[in-house]
């Protein structure tokens, strides 16, 4: 299976931000200004090689922050290719404007339930078989930035460890670099998730600390975090692939941060799925008959045709 996160930046590139625009609204407040976020900010272009990486990497699940809901045509029109690609779309998306996280899955999933004493619109978690994944940004402090939202920390940790048990990838943008600073909490807390948690997959993979996934701070912000039992045969790789790539702006200039590309061994994944002998019977002819793991016929559709050529 292969899952694939990026911090879309609202598509609005490598330089604009959606936070940056402002205006003062009729209350004497300042707020976001949508309309020229809506109209002023070319979205096109991101959207076009956005579609490409989907296309090229033909990801299960795709894990997008900072995603502009409820305003620009761009961001709908995506969802609906997404859409017709065969992936359903979950997040907690609302009524109103927004830059959230959502995530795409063409696998059948659960959506499973977060609780919330703060923040809901940045997290979204499913199970796909007996693994969870949980897509996450966590937000900044708007009144204290750059300070990290340490209860949101504290949130995702309540949700962690109320599944020890069972297997988990936590991917996405942390916003959490180092202990310097007003990060030192955070940073903390981030130490206290690996302790009870997992890993640290890019570390574990003998990858350096320091490999940037956002710019032009060049800091390591993305992370995947994952369950001790759930490493091996687990592959992950950043795009660009390159730092040198990344930092051009003229090559890379999807968003602000890289992109990243899980891959966990399709089998390790169906081997939890056995519920009795049979199923195992079918499940190990349809790796058989699909090696790659790119069947398109189910289980019932398996043991007909097996039924049919005895």
């Amino acid at each position: 299976m292969r899952i694939m996160s990026l911090n879309i930046n609202d598509f609005g590139g490598v330089t604009e931000k959606l936070m940056g625009q402002k205006i003062v609204n009729y209350q004497g407040k300042e707020c976001i200004d949508w309309k020229y976020w809506e109209y002023y900010i070319e979205k096109d272009s991101k959207v076009k090689e956005m579609k490409e990486h989907i296309r090229e990497q033909n990801p299960d699940v795709v894990i997008l922050q900072e995603y502009e809901c409820n305003n620009s045509i761009e961001p709908k029109d995506f969802i609906a290719w997404m859409n017709r690609k065969g992936y359903e779309v979950y997040g907690n998306i609302p009524n109103y404007k927004i830059s959230m996280t959502l995530m795409f899955s063409k696998r059948k999933c659960i959506r499973l339930s977060i609780p919330h004493k703060t923040v809901t619109a940045n997290d979204v978690a499913i199970k796909i078989d007996d693994l969870i994944i949980y897509g996450v940004r966590i937000p900044l402090n708007s009144s204290q930035r750059p300070t990290v939202r340490e209860d949101y920390w504290d949130e995702i940790l309540r949700f962690c460890e109320s599944h020890l048990e069972e297997k988990m990838i936590l991917i996405g943008d942390f916003n959490t670099y180092d202990n310097s600073g007003n990060n030192v909490n955070a940073f903390m807390k981030k130490e206290e998730l690996l302790g009870k948690f997992g890993v640290d997959l890019w570390l574990e993979l003998g990858n350096s600390y320091d490999t940037p996934t956002q710019k032009p701070n060049m800091s390591r912000l993305d992370y995947v975090f994952i369950t001790k039992n759930n490493v091996k045969g687990t592959k992950m790789s950043l795009i660009p692939e390159n730092d040198g790539d990344f930092i051009d702006n003229e090559i890379w200039a999807l968003s602000d941060h890289r992109m990243i590309v899980v891959d966990i061994e399709e089998n390790n994944m169906r081997e939890n799925d056995y519920k009795d002998r049979e199923r195992k019977i079918y499940c190990s002819a349809m790796e058989r008959m699909f090696p790659d793991g790119g069947e398109t016929y189910t289980l019932e559709e398996v043991k007909r045709l097996m039924l049919a050529y005895k």
